[in-house]
């Protein structure tokens, strides 16, 4: 389980919840100019949506 998930769920708001753990991640790289993709692209909480967390952050890294 996602213990924020779990949180928007105790208040009643899991529909419609944007995962801010995802979101921070990527507020980090972005904030360190690290080049990134996101897949599948994160609009909602893909526990509520998919019944289960899962995805790939792909760093995108230059030599």
């Amino acid at each position: 389980t996602c213990f924020a998930f779990e949180g928007m769920k105790m208040i009643g708001v899991k529909q419609g919840y944007e995962c801010g753990l995802i979101y921070r991640v990527c507020c980090w790289l972005d904030a360190l100019g690290i080049k990134y993709e996101l897949k599948p692209k994160i609009r909602e909480c893909v526990l509520y949506s998919h019944k289960k967390c899962v995805g790939d952050i792909i760093v995108k890294l230059d030599y």
